[in-house]
């Protein structure tokens, strides 16, 4: 019986509902004990406690979207205003600084 209980994901749920989004993309688990739901749940939220960010590739991410017409207050990712433009201030969207295209060996050009 599917109980439909959130064991990991609660911030992506906020986040599609600020969006409005009708749908979200879900990952059944009935295989699994009581236990080892809730040793999942500790793991996920101590594993996301402890990464840090890349910080360049955050500023490239920010200032792409920035540029485009989203149609969504930015600050639903969870950082300020602030800390969006000051990221922004430092860099800005370039393709052939865009460390996805060294990481797939394109030519961003």
């Amino acid at each position: 019986m599917l109980s439909c209980r959130i064991v990991a994901g609660h911030v992506r749920l906020a986040a599609a509902k600020l969006l409005k989004m009708r749908e979200v993309p879900v990952i059944p688990i009935e295989h699994v004990s009581k236990a080892e739901l809730k040793a999942y749940a500790f793991a996920d939220n101590k594993i996301a406690s402890n990464v840090g960010w890349d910080e360049e590739t955050l500023k490239i991410e920010f200032a792409e979207l920035s540029a485009r017409d989203t149609g969504f207050d930015l600050e639903v990712t969870g950082f300020s205003t602030t800390e969006i433009d000051r990221g922004d201030e430092r860099a800005h969207f370039r393709p052939d600084r865009d460390p996805r295209s060294r990481q797939l060996g394109r030519d961003p050009t």
